[in-house]
């Protein structure tokens, strides 16, 4: 098994760090961590990197979430990658595009450490 890659693509700093320092619980010789701001930087380090897993924000300055997911989705190389929506848009709407553009999971903020560490352990079959 290879080094499994995570992006998590955030534009609330706090956010960020609560995702990075969760993943940190994972062994660093099988997990490497990246780290997107907005959506364009995310959709930028999708392309080049192409992750095994991105935990995405919807509401982003850029691109939106939703667009960076229909994105990756969308593109041959990358349209293996793992979506994992982190949110605290709860609307239904919300939720059905994102699951459209083919989001594979949906989690609402505040998250769940223990609920997140699960997921993440199930998308990358650690």
């Amino acid at each position: 098994m290879g080094m499994k890659k995570i992006l998590v693509a955030d534009d609330n700093f706090c956010n960020r760090e609560l995702l990075v320092d969760l993943l940190k619980r994972f062994d660093t010789a099988l997990v490497a961590t990246l780290v997107a701001a907005n959506g364009t930087e995310a959709l930028e380090i999708a392309k080049k990197e192409h992750p095994d897993l991105i935990l995405l924000d919807i509401n982003m300055p850029g691109k939106s979430g939703v667009e960076v997911c229909q994105a990756v989705k969308s593109n041959p190389t990358t349209k293996n990658t793992y979506i994992i929506i982190v949110t605290a848009n709860i609307q239904a709407e919300k939720r059905m595009e994102a699951k459209t553009v083919g989001a594979d999971a949906y989690i609402t903020k505040p998250f769940d450490v223990r609920q997140v560490s699960e997921m993440v352990k199930e998308a990358l079959d650690l």
